[in-house]
């Protein structure tokens, strides 16, 4: 994940981009959401939507650029980093 200063203060703009996700994910979220563990940033919160066998909908905290739905990932890039 790689993120820079947002427009405000206290927001960051995150990129996820990754091999097992269709296309990165964009957007701002507040920068105490952000921790870095090991040299590499993560995201401390992530609300799941209901999943089926295949994928799930994530809810992160901010805005995401693609509007106010949520991401879809897999289940098998899910388990892998989660």
């Amino acid at each position: 994940m790689k993120s820079k200063k947002g427009f405000f203060p206290d927001e960051a703009l995150i990129r996820i981009k990754d091999d097992g996700i269709e296309k990165p994910i964009v957007g701002y979220v507040n920068e105490k959401s952000i921790v870095k563990k090991n040299g590499k940033k993560f995201i401390l919160a992530l609300v799941m939507g209901r999943a089926n066998d295949r994928e799930a909908k994530v809810f992160m905290p901010g805005e995401i650029i693609s509007g106010t739905n949520p991401v879809t990932l897999p289940i098998s890039w899910l388990t892998k980093h989660l």
